[in-house]
Formats: structure tokens, C-alpha cells, sequence
């Protein structure tokens, strides 16, 4: 990252980025749903809606994240692995990073699909 850019770690510091982003996401999630609200109809309508495209939503997640692994380890992790493996103790260290950083990932997105699990189940149970 430039040392120059109005975005760079010297001006901002890694903290405030952070929560930059942070405030970035949640207000887009806002907007979003005030947007989906206003075309459905109301809470009520964009309620119903959300919850007969469950399994539509569920399919979109599967496919992201599939997609998105399927790419990480055919693509980026030989990359990742080739460029550890330049450095002077061969990568042990940032392979273990590696390994840490990809298992947090799984147990986030094991938490994240955890979340949605009781209106799947709600759903497909009637």
C-alpha cells in the first residue's frame, strides 16, 4: 500500500481503517434493507419475502463460499505457499500463520451459517 494515498496505514493507522470498514458495512446493510423495505412494501412484505427466498439464499451462500474455496486452493494458496517459501527460514513461521488464518475462516463461516440454521430450519419444516 502507497505511503501516500489518503487510505494509507501512516495517515490512518490499521485501527481506524478497521473501523472505517467496519461503519462502511453496517451502513450499506442499512441502506439496503431500508431500500429492500421500500420496493417490497413495508417490514412486513420485505419479512415475507426474505423468508420465501431462503433456499435461495442458502444455494447463493453455498455457491459463494464454495466458489470462493475453490479459488483460494487452486489459485491463491499455491501463490501464498510459493512466496512463504522465499523467505530465510523457508516459510515455517508464515505457513503456521497460514494454517491459523485459514482455520479462523472455517470457524467463522461455521458461525456465520450457524446463525442463519434456525430459519432454514423454520422454513423447510413448514
Amino acid at each position: 500500500m502507497s505511503s501516500r494515498g489518503p487510505l494509507s496505514r501512516r495517515r490512518w493507522g490499521v485501527g481506524s481503517l478497521f473501523i472505517a470498514a467496519w461503519i462502511a458495512v453496517i451502513v450499506f446493510g442499512l441502506v439496503a434493507t431500508s431500500i429492500g423495505m421500500s420496493i417490497a412494501g413495508g417490514p412486513a412484505a420485505f419479512h415475507h419475502w426474505v423468508q420465501s427466498a431462503t433456499p435461495g439464499f442458502m444455494v447463493w451462500r453455498a455457491l459463494l463460499f464454495g466458489g470462493g474455496g475453490l479459488l483460494y486452493i487452486t489459485r491463491w494458496r499455491p501463490r501464498l505457499r510459493a512466496a512463504q517459501r522465499d523467505r530465510p527460514d523457508g516459510g515455517q513461521a508464515a505457513y503456521a500463520r497460514l494454517i491459523r488464518a485459514e482455520r479462523m475462516m472455517v470457524v467463522a463461516i461455521i458461525f456465520i451459517e450457524a446463525t442463519n440454521l434456525p430459519g432454514e430450519i423454520a422454513f423447510f419444516s413448514g
